[in-house]
């Protein structure tokens, strides 16, 4: 009875992580296809920005929504439903060629995705009631998995199709695979009524608050860097599709890495210690980035990749360990704020990439960086 309730436990872990390698595969792609929608509908930087507003805007609203009912309703459900609607969804994005409605889509696919990515996180931590930070970053390589992928199936579809929305139908493919892996699951459901008194009570606690602020600049600047380092390459640099492409898997692979050996340290290290470490390397790399023009950019941020790789799940660890209750409604904030971070910091750099080379803009997101320090140097509630 024990062994099979482990092997279940373990199969809810493989299979389920699914979800944020098709979320994974998504966001990243925006970066390979970002290059190839400016050709096409012939805009300049600020105008490819709005992609990022329309991905993420639905985002901030619908996760926070989710999250707030997800304490109510199941979340298999919500994962069955969006894995449906991701996989139509897509298969338009093979047909359209008006910019207004690859908008729309991206919005559709990108709160859809969003949905099957943070209720997962609640999943796994009702899975797993200890060791939470070491599943939680294993469920995040799944993320980083999809993300590595993701340039490398571009290019060689690109390759041999000249069409860059092929990418599109795989990732419609990857999310109906993983709608049959969690098919005959049984979720681990935890039901807690939740109220709106219950969410302003959460928004008093100072280390949740600086936690979602941490999350809105790590990944705000993850997604910066994810979105347009292939267009920072090829434009700026004069790199190759390929290679830019390629860079961008490495950076993915990267930050898989960082997964790994942040589920590794925190065994030894306090989850506090570690994340004042981060934001410490974080911000000299960022900042020694401006004095760079070349391939050495990209090691560098390999560099960056490997040492943010953990902060997220680090970050949700912290809040699910200190905060037993409305998990479901913590996770929808603190995902609705990283939303926000990946709405506000890559469209700021694409505004200003009309006026200045990227590799001149990136490095100013270093300061954020302090922030962080600064917010986990200080004493915690």
């Amino acid at each position: 009875m024990l062994i099979s309730r482990l092997k279940n436990k373990y199969y809810i872990l493989f299979s389920v992580s699914f979800c944020k390698f098709v979320f994974g595969f998504f966001l990243v792609s925006i970066g390979s296809v970002l290059v190839h929608i400016g050709i096409l509908f012939n805009i300049n930087y600020r105008t490819q920005s709005l992609i990022f507003i329309f991905n993420s805007l639905g985002q901030v609203v619908i996760i926070f929504l989710i999250g707030y009912l997800s304490d109510r309703i199941q979340k298999k459900f919500i994962h069955l439903i969006s894995l449906v609607l991701i996989s139509v969804s897509c298969l338009f994005f093979l047909y359209i060629n008006e910019y207004y409605l690859f908008l729309i889509l991206f919005f559709i696919v990108s709160t859809l995705a969003s949905s099957i990515n943070f209720t997962t996180d609640d999943v796994i931590s009702n899975t797993f009631l200890e060791k939470k930070g070491i599943y939680l970053n294993i469920t995040h390589i799944y993320f980083g998995l999809g993300a590595l992928l993701a340039p490398i199936i571009f290019i060689f579809l690109y390759s041999k199709t000249n069409n860059f929305r092929m990418i599109f139908l795989v990732l419609a493919l990857f999310s109906i695979f993983t709608l049959l892996l969690i098919l005959p699951i049984r979720y681990p459901e935890r039901v807690e009524r939740t109220n709106f008194s219950t969410v302003l009570n959460i928004l008093k606690e100072r280390t949740f608050i600086f936690v979602c602020i941490s999350l809105i600049i790590i990944a705000g600047t993850q997604m910066t860097i994810s979105s347009w380092l292939p267009t920072l390459l090829q434009k700026n640099l004069g790199i190759t599709q390929k290679i830019a492409n390629y860079s961008l898997s490495i950076f993915w692979f990267a930050i898989v890495i960082g997964r790994i050996l942040t589920a590794y340290i925190s065994k030894k290290v306090s989850i506090i210690k570690l994340i004042q470490i981060q934001a410490g390397l974080l911000f000299i790399i960022l900042m020694i980035s401006g004095f760079f023009k070349s391939y050495y950019l990209i090691i560098l941020y390999i560099l960056f990749g490997i040492v943010t790789g953990g902060s997220q799940p680090l970050l949700i660890a912290l809040v699910l360990t200190r905060y037993k209750r409305n998990s479901g409604v913590r996770l929808g904030l603190i995902y609705s704020n990283a939303s926000l971070g990946m709405l506000l910091i890559p469209t700021t750099v694409g505004i200003f990439g009309d006026y200045y080379p990227f590799y001149n803009v990136i490095p100013f997101l270093s300061i954020f960086f302090l922030v962080i320090l600064y917010f986990f140097w200080r004493k915690l509630d």
